[in-house]
């Protein structure tokens, strides 16, 4: 539900990951390398044929390319910026450098991206894979807060733990993206 900040693992010299015992659920993950595009799998470890102990992440050449900067309203470069494929599944994620400067290497499967960075306002670009270099530059505003209160019709009560997701209504190629939290207590 976007809630949690994902797992993630670095393979050693043998390409080899284990994230340990996981509870029987559906499962999205993605391997990213310089210089590769991303291999992103889904996988549903409820099935018993899943055979989610020998999963296999092959990443491909880099034929095509996502690149840009990422700033602020103002101008000023985004250093860390986060530029990830294939939101809201397992992403393959990027940073951006010191100038705002990104650059991924990129699938066919792959046409959305979300830009995110601490203090602003995450959104979702739809682009056209070409086989070719695309450039796409991202202008990040300061986050908005919403800001409420979760209560039962019935009496009024305050509802504790309850899921809060909120979704642009905008529709078109750059939209901003979801947002996800629970109430207290």
């Amino acid at each position: 539900a976007g809630m949690l900040r994902p797992a993630t693992r670095r393979t050693g010299g043998d390409g080899l990951f284990d994230f340990g015992t996981q509870p029987p659920a559906k499962f999205s993950g993605a391997a990213t390398a310089d210089g590769r595009s991303p291999a992103i799998v889904e996988l549903d470890t409820r099935d018993p044929t899943s055979a989610a102990e020998r999963l296999e992440l092959r990443l491909g050449g880099c034929e095509s390319q996502l690149f840009g900067h990422v700033s602020d309203s103002s101008g000023g470069p985004i250093a860390g910026a986060e530029v990830c494929l294939a939101p809201p599944r397992a992403s393959a994620c990027i940073a951006s450098d010191t100038y705002g400067a990104y650059k991924v290497c990129l699938s066919p499967h792959q046409d959305l991206v979300a830009v995110s960075a601490t203090g602003y306002g995450a959104i979702y670009d739809r682009f056209e894979y070409t086989g070719r270099r695309v450039q796409r530059d991202y202008k990040l505003t300061p986050e908005a807060t919403i800001v409420g209160r979760v209560i039962r019709a019935d009496t009024n009560a305050p509802v504790a733990h309850a899921s809060v997701r909120s979704s642009s209504t905008e529709a078109g190629l750059r939209f901003a993206a979801p947002g996800a939290t629970t109430t207290d207590d």
